[in-house]
């Protein structure tokens, strides 16, 4: 019965995680994807006076999640 439950519960765990990856992926898509570029490396618009930042990159990749979200939230330079 306790397996039961464990494989249960592993299952409800793996469904959020698909549902949460699906969710980030439409929201890249609806939203990122035209300056960020299709594989994130900022370059999916040319023309633009601020050169999207390299979502792939070490400093981006090394930002806390506050950091990611007030970038997200209120631009890049936010004070």
């Amino acid at each position: 019965m306790r397996t039961v439950i464990f494989l249960f519960g592993l299952c409800l765990l793996a469904t959020q995680a698909v549902g949460a990856e699906n969710q980030g992926e439409s929201t890249y898509k609806a939203r990122c994807i035209h300056c960020h570029g299709p594989n994130g490396d900022g370059k999916g618009h040319a023309g633009m006076k601020v050169t999207p930042a390299d979502l792939r990159s070490d400093a981006v990749q090394q930002k806390s999640d506050q950091e990611l979200y007030d970038s997200i939230a209120f631009g890049v330079g936010h004070k």
